[in-house]
């Protein structure tokens, strides 16, 4: 189990483990979010007494006001989130009583998106650097290349159970590239092409999910 930091914030984020933690912390910084601390509790066994060490480190009473815990549903979300619920009531938090139901549940959706992309630019245009030319003079061509863009996603989910294996799943995804832009310089270096991209995505999803 890891040892809870000293109190520095009024949100405290617990997570489950360093790969949670790494990826929240550059989450919410590339949101320019403050005044939240993450920290990771470690296991899921670990939880409760991790929360009975958090509450009584000084500051605690005086400073937070929310504690939000990420873990993972395993095979239950409606087990999951009764063994938070426990590990809160039993360091003396308070709890949130009502659940959506067994056979429903709603979840947030982030992430990071890599997507590999083929780019091409056609072009036509006066072959010399300084002098201008008729349209007779004109060349043509086209320069291509592949590019690694990253986004950051996030979304909404909605599952509800149909039957003990069966559910229907509904998903809002929304992901925000990293603006690109270039100067095309085709083999001759006589012509140079400037381009510019920025580019999201979004993407509604709905599906039947069968669980083995």
């Amino acid at each position: 189990m890891s040892e809870p930091s000293t109190i520095e914030s009024r949100i405290q984020l617990l997570v489950e483990g360093n790969d949670q933690r790494n990826f929240f912390e550059a989450f919410i910084d590339h949101l320019s979010l403050a005044d939240i601390q993450i920290q990771n509790f470690g296991g899921v066994t670990d939880l409760r007494p991790f929360l009975s060490i958090l509450v009584k480190r000084s500051g605690f009473r005086e400073t937070v006001q929310s504690v939000c815990i990420v873990r993972d549903a395993e095979t239950s979300a409606q087990a999951a989130f009764q063994s938070v619920q426990s590990s809160l009531e039993k360091a003396g938090l308070s709890v949130l009583r009502k659940w959506a139901g067994s056979d429903t549940s709603v979840y947030a959706l982030a992430g990071v998106r890599r997507l590999r992309t083929r780019m091409r630019i056609a072009y036509t245009g006066c072959p010399y650097a300084t002098d201008l030319c008729p349209p007779a003079e004109f060349v043509s061509g086209a320069d291509t290349w592949t590019e690694h863009l990253i986004g950051w996603t996030s979304g909404v989910g909605l599952e509800k159970m149909l039957g003990q294996n069966l559910a229907l799943r509904g998903e809002f995804r929304y992901v925000g590239y990293e603006n690109h832009s270039w100067l095309s310089l085709p083999d001759d270096g006589k012509i140079r092409v400037p381009a510019e991209m920025d580019s999201d995505e979004v993407d509604l999803s709905l599906s039947l999910v069968w669980y083995f």
